[in-house]
Protein backbone atom coordinates (compact mmCIF):
# COMPACT_ATOMS: atom_id res chain seq x y z
CA UNK A 1 0.00 0.00 0.00
CA UNK A 2 1.30 3.69 -0.24
CA UNK A 3 0.13 6.68 1.67
CA UNK A 4 -0.55 9.91 -0.21
CA UNK A 5 2.97 11.70 0.42
CA UNK A 6 3.48 15.71 -1.08
CA UNK A 7 4.37 15.76 -4.66
CA UNK A 8 7.78 16.51 -6.20
CA UNK A 9 9.45 16.79 -9.79
CA UNK A 10 11.60 13.48 -9.43
CA UNK A 11 12.08 12.52 -12.90
CA UNK A 12 15.08 12.95 -15.36
CA UNK A 13 13.29 15.48 -18.25
CA UNK A 14 13.82 15.90 -21.91
CA UNK A 15 11.68 18.47 -23.36
CA UNK A 16 10.77 18.20 -27.42
CA UNK A 17 7.71 19.19 -29.10
CA UNK A 18 4.79 17.56 -30.54
CA UNK A 19 2.67 19.36 -33.27
CA UNK A 20 0.95 22.09 -31.15
CA UNK A 21 1.92 20.66 -27.42
CA UNK A 22 5.38 20.57 -25.74
CA UNK A 23 5.82 17.46 -24.29
CA UNK A 24 8.46 16.25 -21.82
CA UNK A 25 9.72 12.48 -21.43
CA UNK A 26 10.25 11.74 -17.50
CA UNK A 27 12.48 9.08 -16.55
CA UNK A 28 12.87 7.13 -13.33
CA UNK A 29 14.02 3.95 -11.24
CA UNK A 30 11.81 1.00 -10.83
CA UNK A 31 12.39 -2.13 -9.88
CA UNK A 32 13.66 -5.13 -11.52
CA UNK A 33 11.48 -7.47 -12.81
CA UNK A 34 11.36 -11.48 -10.89
CA UNK A 35 9.74 -14.32 -10.12
CA UNK A 36 7.56 -13.77 -6.62
CA UNK A 37 8.04 -9.54 -7.06
CA UNK A 38 5.43 -8.71 -3.85
CA UNK A 39 5.78 -4.87 -3.60
CA UNK A 40 7.95 -2.27 -5.18
CA UNK A 41 8.33 1.62 -3.07
CA UNK A 42 9.17 4.24 -5.33
CA UNK A 43 10.79 7.13 -3.63
CA UNK A 44 10.21 11.12 -4.84
CA UNK A 45 14.54 11.02 -4.90
CA UNK A 46 14.41 8.49 -7.68
CA UNK A 47 15.38 5.64 -5.51
CA UNK A 48 13.56 2.48 -5.25
CA UNK A 49 13.44 -0.71 -2.76
CA UNK A 50 12.07 -4.30 -3.79
CA UNK A 51 11.02 -7.09 -1.94
CA UNK A 52 10.58 -10.19 -3.93
CA UNK A 53 9.53 -14.38 -2.49
CA UNK A 54 10.85 -17.19 -4.08
CA UNK A 55 11.33 -20.79 -2.91
CA UNK A 56 14.36 -20.02 -1.57
CA UNK A 57 13.03 -17.42 0.73
CA UNK A 58 12.46 -13.79 0.76
CA UNK A 59 14.49 -11.02 -0.73
CA UNK A 60 14.91 -7.41 -0.02
CA UNK A 61 16.64 -5.12 -2.16
CA UNK A 62 17.42 -1.08 -2.61
CA UNK A 63 18.18 0.98 -5.46
CA UNK A 64 19.71 4.66 -5.03
CA UNK A 65 19.23 7.62 -7.11
CA UNK A 66 21.73 6.77 -9.91
CA UNK A 67 19.91 3.25 -9.83
CA UNK A 68 22.82 1.21 -8.36
CA UNK A 69 22.23 -1.64 -6.13
CA UNK A 70 22.51 -0.46 -2.41
CA UNK A 71 21.95 -4.12 -0.68
CA UNK A 72 20.20 -7.38 -0.94
CA UNK A 73 18.92 -9.19 1.70
CA UNK A 74 17.49 -12.36 2.60
CA UNK A 75 17.71 -15.79 1.88
CA UNK A 76 16.08 -15.65 -1.38
CA UNK A 77 18.65 -13.01 -3.08
CA UNK A 78 21.33 -15.06 -5.37
CA UNK A 79 23.94 -13.81 -7.39
CA UNK A 80 20.77 -13.33 -9.90
CA UNK A 81 19.91 -9.96 -8.07
CA UNK A 82 20.18 -7.23 -10.76
CA UNK A 83 23.07 -4.51 -9.91
CA UNK A 84 20.75 -2.18 -11.47
CA UNK A 85 17.77 -0.96 -11.50
CA UNK A 86 15.12 -0.54 -14.37
CA UNK A 87 14.56 2.64 -16.41
CA UNK A 88 10.62 3.58 -16.85
CA UNK A 89 10.41 6.51 -19.11
CA UNK A 90 6.68 8.55 -20.03
CA UNK A 91 6.44 11.34 -22.65
CA UNK A 92 3.53 13.75 -21.24
CA UNK A 93 2.32 17.36 -21.95
CA UNK A 94 5.13 19.66 -20.53
CA UNK A 95 4.50 20.87 -16.75
CA UNK A 96 2.72 16.89 -16.03
CA UNK A 97 4.46 14.52 -13.86
CA UNK A 98 4.43 11.19 -12.32
CA UNK A 99 1.89 11.26 -9.67
CA UNK A 100 3.62 11.24 -6.09
CA UNK A 101 6.30 9.52 -8.18
CA UNK A 102 4.09 5.96 -8.50
CA UNK A 103 4.13 4.65 -11.66
CA UNK A 104 0.85 2.05 -11.55
CA UNK A 105 -1.99 2.29 -9.19
CA UNK A 106 -4.76 0.14 -9.14
CA UNK A 107 -8.01 1.61 -10.36
CA UNK A 108 -11.97 0.02 -9.69
CA UNK A 109 -14.84 0.63 -11.32
CA UNK A 110 -16.79 1.89 -7.89
CA UNK A 111 -15.03 3.73 -6.95
CA UNK A 112 -12.50 5.18 -9.70
CA UNK A 113 -9.15 5.66 -8.39
CA UNK A 114 -9.64 9.06 -9.79
CA UNK A 115 -12.33 11.77 -8.12
CA UNK A 116 -14.37 13.65 -10.51
CA UNK A 117 -13.24 10.44 -13.40
CA UNK A 118 -14.38 11.33 -16.87
CA UNK A 119 -13.01 9.12 -19.77
CA UNK A 120 -12.35 11.02 -23.08
CA UNK A 121 -12.45 9.27 -26.15
CA UNK A 122 -8.56 8.97 -28.10
CA UNK A 123 -8.27 8.00 -30.85
CA UNK A 124 -4.84 7.51 -30.37
CA UNK A 125 -4.41 7.28 -27.05
CA UNK A 126 -0.95 7.86 -24.96
CA UNK A 127 0.21 9.21 -21.87
CA UNK A 128 1.25 12.81 -23.82
CA UNK A 129 -2.26 12.93 -25.53
CA UNK A 130 -4.07 11.73 -22.38
CA UNK A 131 -2.43 14.63 -20.37
CA UNK A 132 -2.70 17.30 -23.19
CA UNK A 133 -6.12 16.73 -23.62
CA UNK A 134 -7.09 17.00 -19.74
CA UNK A 135 -5.23 19.92 -19.57
CA UNK A 136 -7.05 21.27 -21.98
CA UNK A 137 -10.21 20.70 -20.42
CA UNK A 138 -9.21 22.02 -16.77
CA UNK A 139 -8.50 18.92 -14.68
CA UNK A 140 -5.31 18.25 -12.54
CA UNK A 141 -5.00 14.39 -13.17
CA UNK A 142 -5.04 12.29 -15.83
CA UNK A 143 -4.58 8.13 -16.23
CA UNK A 144 -4.50 5.81 -18.73
CA UNK A 145 -5.41 2.13 -18.67
CA UNK A 146 -5.89 -0.34 -20.93
CA UNK A 147 -4.27 0.60 -23.49
CA UNK A 148 -6.96 2.71 -24.96
CA UNK A 149 -8.69 4.23 -22.26
CA UNK A 150 -7.82 7.84 -21.34
CA UNK A 151 -9.11 9.34 -17.85
CA UNK A 152 -9.30 13.18 -16.38
CA UNK A 153 -9.88 13.63 -12.80
CA UNK A 154 -8.73 16.47 -9.86
CA UNK A 155 -7.38 14.11 -7.37
CA UNK A 156 -7.29 10.27 -5.78
CA UNK A 157 -10.31 8.91 -4.13
CA UNK A 158 -8.10 8.74 -0.91
CA UNK A 159 -8.94 6.57 1.69
CA UNK A 160 -7.83 7.32 5.23
CA UNK A 161 -7.22 4.15 6.32
CA UNK A 162 -5.50 1.62 3.61
CA UNK A 163 -4.41 5.12 1.91
CA UNK A 164 -3.81 4.78 -2.35
CA UNK A 165 -2.83 1.17 -3.91
CA UNK A 166 0.39 1.75 -5.95
CA UNK A 167 2.02 -1.64 -7.33
CA UNK A 168 4.62 -3.09 -9.24
CA UNK A 169 5.67 -1.10 -12.77
CA UNK A 170 5.29 -4.20 -14.66
CA UNK A 171 1.13 -4.33 -13.73
CA UNK A 172 1.04 -1.58 -15.97
CA UNK A 173 1.87 -3.00 -19.30
CA UNK A 174 -0.71 -2.85 -22.19
CA UNK A 175 0.99 -0.97 -25.24
CA UNK A 176 -0.99 2.16 -25.91
CA UNK A 177 -2.94 2.57 -28.98
CA UNK A 178 -1.29 5.61 -30.31
CA UNK A 179 2.16 4.18 -29.90
CA UNK A 180 2.98 0.62 -29.37
CA UNK A 181 6.50 1.14 -27.62
CA UNK A 182 4.49 3.21 -24.87
CA UNK A 183 2.43 1.52 -21.78
CA UNK A 184 -0.86 2.59 -20.93
CA UNK A 185 -2.14 1.22 -18.33
CA UNK A 186 -4.01 -2.49 -18.43
CA UNK A 187 -6.95 -3.79 -16.90
CA UNK A 188 -7.87 -2.84 -13.94
CA UNK A 189 -4.40 -0.95 -13.59
CA UNK A 190 -4.08 2.68 -14.38
CA UNK A 191 -0.76 5.26 -15.42
CA UNK A 192 -1.61 8.40 -13.17
CA UNK A 193 0.19 12.04 -13.89
CA UNK A 194 -0.40 15.37 -11.86
CA UNK A 195 -0.56 18.66 -13.68
CA UNK A 196 1.46 21.85 -13.42
CA UNK A 197 1.05 23.32 -9.99
CA UNK A 198 -0.54 26.94 -11.47
CA UNK A 199 -3.04 24.75 -13.03
CA UNK A 200 -4.53 24.50 -16.27
CA UNK A 201 -4.65 26.99 -18.89
CA UNK A 202 -8.80 27.17 -18.28
CA UNK A 203 -8.15 28.38 -14.29
CA UNK A 204 -5.11 30.87 -15.29
CA UNK A 205 -6.42 34.44 -14.32
CA UNK A 206 -5.03 37.74 -16.24
CA UNK A 207 -2.54 38.63 -13.28
CA UNK A 208 -4.76 41.75 -12.03
CA UNK A 209 -7.22 39.68 -11.13
CA UNK A 210 -8.18 37.12 -8.44
CA UNK A 211 -11.48 35.25 -7.53
CA UNK A 212 -12.74 36.73 -3.86
CA UNK A 213 -11.59 34.13 -1.69
CA UNK A 214 -14.04 34.85 1.37
CA UNK A 215 -17.36 34.80 -0.56
CA UNK A 216 -16.07 31.55 -2.34
CA UNK A 217 -20.01 31.32 -3.68
CA UNK A 218 -22.82 33.84 -3.39
CA UNK A 219 -26.20 33.86 -3.81
CA UNK A 220 -27.53 35.48 -7.32
CA UNK A 221 -31.05 36.57 -8.08
CA UNK A 222 -33.13 35.09 -11.52
CA UNK A 223 -32.61 38.94 -12.44
CA UNK A 224 -29.10 38.67 -12.20
CA UNK A 225 -29.34 41.81 -10.64
CA UNK A 226 -25.82 41.22 -8.27
CA UNK A 227 -23.49 43.65 -10.22
CA UNK A 228 -23.59 47.08 -11.10
CA UNK A 229 -23.92 47.84 -15.18
CA UNK A 230 -24.09 44.11 -15.85
CA UNK A 231 -22.59 42.80 -19.39
CA UNK A 232 -23.83 38.91 -19.61
CA UNK A 233 -21.51 37.46 -21.84
CA UNK A 234 -24.40 35.34 -23.46
CA UNK A 235 -23.52 33.42 -26.60
CA UNK A 236 -20.23 34.49 -26.38
CA UNK A 237 -19.22 32.07 -24.33
CA UNK A 238 -21.73 29.89 -23.59
CA UNK A 239 -20.05 26.73 -25.00
CA UNK A 240 -16.69 27.94 -23.83
CA UNK A 241 -16.79 29.51 -20.62
CA UNK A 242 -14.20 28.85 -18.13
CA UNK A 243 -12.69 31.00 -15.45
CA UNK A 244 -9.96 32.24 -17.60
CA UNK A 245 -12.33 32.85 -20.87
CA UNK A 246 -15.31 34.43 -18.49
CA UNK A 247 -12.51 36.72 -16.71
CA UNK A 248 -10.81 37.54 -20.00
CA UNK A 249 -13.76 38.76 -21.67
CA UNK A 250 -14.96 41.22 -18.83
CA UNK A 251 -11.09 42.42 -18.36
CA UNK A 252 -11.08 43.02 -22.08
CA UNK A 253 -14.22 44.97 -21.62
CA UNK A 254 -13.02 47.53 -18.95
CA UNK A 255 -14.58 45.27 -15.60
CA UNK A 256 -13.63 45.31 -12.81
CA UNK A 257 -15.83 42.41 -11.38
CA UNK A 258 -16.79 38.90 -13.17
CA UNK A 259 -19.04 36.13 -12.47
CA UNK A 260 -19.14 32.62 -13.06
CA UNK A 261 -23.17 30.76 -12.23
CA UNK A 262 -24.79 27.84 -13.93
CA UNK A 263 -21.79 26.17 -15.89
CA UNK A 264 -21.69 28.17 -18.71
CA UNK A 265 -22.97 32.22 -17.79
CA UNK A 266 -20.54 35.06 -17.32
CA UNK A 267 -21.46 38.09 -16.23
CA UNK A 268 -19.60 41.17 -15.65
CA UNK A 269 -19.81 44.83 -13.49
CA UNK A 270 -18.04 47.81 -12.15
CA UNK A 271 -19.76 47.14 -8.71
CA UNK A 272 -22.19 45.76 -6.26
CA UNK A 273 -25.76 46.96 -6.64
CA UNK A 274 -26.57 44.95 -3.01
CA UNK A 275 -25.06 43.58 -0.09
CA UNK A 276 -23.84 40.30 -0.76
CA UNK A 277 -25.50 36.56 0.33
CA UNK A 278 -22.34 34.12 1.00
CA UNK A 279 -23.32 30.67 0.17
CA UNK A 280 -21.16 27.43 0.88
CA UNK A 281 -18.42 26.62 -1.42
CA UNK A 282 -20.13 23.79 -2.56
CA UNK A 283 -23.12 25.30 -3.92
CA UNK A 284 -20.86 26.36 -7.22
CA UNK A 285 -20.59 23.12 -8.23
CA UNK A 286 -21.22 22.84 -12.07
CA UNK A 287 -18.60 21.63 -14.40
CA UNK A 288 -17.46 24.93 -16.87
CA UNK A 289 -19.45 24.46 -20.07
CA UNK A 290 -15.60 25.12 -22.24
CA UNK A 291 -13.37 22.58 -19.38
CA UNK A 292 -15.52 20.41 -17.20
CA UNK A 293 -12.45 20.26 -14.58
CA UNK A 294 -13.48 22.96 -13.30
CA UNK A 295 -16.10 24.84 -11.78
CA UNK A 296 -18.09 27.36 -13.09
CA UNK A 297 -21.10 28.39 -10.10
CA UNK A 298 -24.24 27.00 -9.60
CA UNK A 299 -27.90 27.39 -9.66
CA UNK A 300 -28.10 31.06 -9.17
CA UNK A 301 -25.00 30.76 -7.09
CA UNK A 302 -21.85 32.55 -8.45
CA UNK A 303 -18.32 32.55 -8.08
CA UNK A 304 -16.90 35.84 -7.90
CA UNK A 305 -13.59 37.44 -9.52
CA UNK A 306 -12.31 41.16 -8.77
CA UNK A 307 -8.81 43.08 -10.47
CA UNK A 308 -6.73 44.66 -8.11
Amino acid sequence: MFRLLSIVVIALATYTKVGVHATVTLCRNVCPPGPGTVSENLFTDRACSCEYFNAAGPCQTSYDQSGNLEQAIGSGCNSQVSPRAITFCATVADGWMLANAQVCYVDKVNPRVLTEDMMVPLDANTPAACTAKCNELGFSFAGVEFGSECHCGNGFNFDPVTGISSVPFTNCNMPCTGDANQTCGSGGFMQIFQGPFIGPPAAQLPSTWNRILDIPCAQDTPAHTLFTNTLIAGAALAATDSPAACVGFCDQRGFRFAGLEGGDECYCGTGFSRSIVGLDRESCNLPCQGAPGLKCGGVLAIQLYSKN
